[in-house]
């Protein structure tokens, strides 16, 4: 059985403290932002195997490539140690390379609709 306590519901879970976490990429999918830009959502787990806080937490992130955000994608593609020169067929190509490959995140604290949260 399974009963329903609103008094038992906490706010979910803390953000991580802003900082680098070494992460494994768990899942990537290609997806149209709201924008209509590309966009890859990522699914990234905080390493259990390394000695860090946060072991085995989730943080979710869309990297959305546009012309603002080219600077931004490209530091990814570094961060993800794609060589140099690589070419994906698309952006679910690139989504299926990256899934499983470590990746160091680096988050920070921001506020949205008054809910503080991490964003890489």
């Amino acid at each position: 059985m399974i009963k329903v306590n609103h008094s038992q519901a906490d706010g979910g879970f803390a953000p991580l403290p802003a900082g680098e976490y070494e992460t494994i990429i768990e899942a990537a999918a290609y997806k149209k932002a709201g924008t209509g830009s590309d966009m890859v959502a990522m699914k990234l787990k905080v390493r259990k195997d390394i000695e860090q806080a946060g072991g085995g937490r989730v943080i979710f992130n869309n990297l959305v490539f546009n012309e603002k955000t080219a600077g931004m994608v490209q530091a990814f593609f570094k961060a993800a140690q794609i060589p140099d020169g690589t070419e994906f067929a698309s952006f679910q190509d690139f989504a299926n390379y990256i899934t499983g490959r470590p990746i160091r995140a680096k988050l920070k604290i921001t506020t949205y609709q008054g809910n503080e949260r991490n964003e890489v």
